[in-house]
């Protein structure tokens, strides 16, 4: 590995549904160009869809599945950055799901958000 090669960043899309489809896929498809144009290699990207039950992944009401189960995100041996769709809001409603999740975003190097969440009817 030369100097200047390191491994690739480690990326987390962390969405609570129901989540705008656009927070979910213009963050992976900003670093799906990037790896493109870098000549690959840059980002390690996976998304991780918390379900609420009853209720589609994304507002559009289309199905999203995750590409990553909790039990290999726990795996990882660092997380370089977590991109939350949604917004503070639906963060906190992603990591408080599940420990795992909730581990996930304190171990994050640096994180973010995409979007944010419309307001929920009642």
């Amino acid at each position: 590995m030369s100097p200047l090669a390191r491994p690739p960043r480690r990326v987390l899309i962390l969405a609570a549904a129901p989540a705008q489809l656009l927070d979910i896929a213009g963050p992976a498809e900003i670093l799906t160009q990037a790896n493109r144009l870098g000549g690959g290699g840059l980002y390690h990207l996976a998304c991780h869809i918390v379900p609420e039950p009853g209720s589609p992944a994304t507002t559009a009401g289309l199905a999203l599945g995750s590409t990553i189960e909790v039990s290999d995100l726990e795996a990882w041996p660092t997380l370089d950055t977590l991109i939350v769709a949604g917004g503070e809001e639906r963060a906190a409603a992603a990591a408080s799901q599940s420990s795992a999740t909730s581990r996930a975003a304190w171990r994050a190097g640096r994180g973010g958000s995409s979007g944010s969440a419309p307001a929920r009817s009642s």
